[in-house]
């Protein structure tokens, strides 16, 4: 029979918390570029990060009208 997983440490535990709250911030900052960038441009922006690769791309959807 398996034991069950021991609690993580109080300290592993906090630095996930300020991880995750980091990783919150950070979406909050691309949503808010992203609304930059529609009020400039117009157009809806989508957001894509990805941690594991240190990578954010904030980028229109469709193509751009000729004027």
């Amino acid at each position: 029979m398996m034991q069950a997983p021991r609690p993580l440490p109080q300290s592993l535990l906090s630095q996930r918390a300020t991880g995750e709250a980091a990783a919150a911030e950070v979406q909050q900052v691309a949503d808010y570029l992203a609304e930059l960038m529609r009020g400039i441009h117009g157009y809806n922006w989508n957001i894509l990060i990805d941690h594991q690769v240190r990578f954010i791309m904030i980028a229109a959807e469709g193509e751009r009208k000729p004027s």
